[in-house]
């Protein structure tokens, strides 16, 4: 299960995805401090599958954790080489 939250600015529709037990957390590697807001991620609850189907309709895509990330190399391989890694969480932001 993960959260989506899509974010319409203008022409432009940002999906937002985390795993479930991200959200609400902050993440810290000494160097970069990552909060997975309740804000800004936490929509509504659904599965990868479901989730998947708001992918689809994103213009630009932000995810965090390593079952979403998972589920977007499984669309599409390319998504790896753009992957950072935060605290040992995978992150990736995609703009189409």
């Amino acid at each position: 299960m993960c959260y989506v939250k899509v974010h319409r600015y203008g022409g432009e529709v940002l999906v937002a995805l985390c795993d479930e037990e991200l959200l609400g957390r902050t993440l810290s590697d000494g160097r970069i401090e990552f909060e997975v807001s309740e804000r800004f991620y936490g929509g509504i609850r659904v599965t990868l599958r479901e989730a998947a189907r708001y992918i689809a309709e994103g213009t630009i895509i932000n995810a965090v954790g390593e079952n979403v990330i998972s589920m977007l190399v499984h669309l599409n391989e390319g998504v790896l080489e753009a992957v950072v890694w935060i605290a040992g969480v995978p992150h990736v932001q995609i703009v189409r």
